[in-house]
């Protein structure tokens, strides 16, 4: 009896604890910019993201969100963007009934 409790109690903190797979840290896979870069065109402000559905808020489906994916989905939006400055990463949850939506947005200022 006393075992089946323990059992029950371990499967219930595993169940509740879940797992964490949004990379949001992995932030850009470099920051040097090159210094004949500098003198290049700002573009305009764009926006990026990626993110992933969870179904009944524990089953990840899909990749998970990460940032480097939606800096990738920012450059996507301008066609010959080299880089991006003035960067800010929003890091949103979206509840909905029987499923929420973990998303990672980008906005910055793009530059050809």
């Amino acid at each position: 009896m006393i075992k089946s409790k323990q059992l029950i109690l371990i499967l219930t903190m595993l169940l509740l604890s879940g797992c964490a797979t949004s990379n949001h840290g992995t932030f850009v896979a470099y920051t040097y910019i090159d210094p004949a870069l500098k003198d290049s065109e700002a573009v305009g402000k764009i926006t990026g993201e990626s993110k992933q559905t969870w179904l009944l808020y524990i089953f990840p489906i899909g990749k998970a969100p990460s940032t480097d994916d939606a800096i990738t989905d920012a450059k996507s939006k301008v066609e010959g963007t080299k880089y991006l400055t003035d960067l800010s990463v929003d890091d949103r949850v979206y509840w909905k009934f029987g499923y929420k939506e973990q998303v990672i947005e980008i906005h910055a200022t793009a530059h050809k």
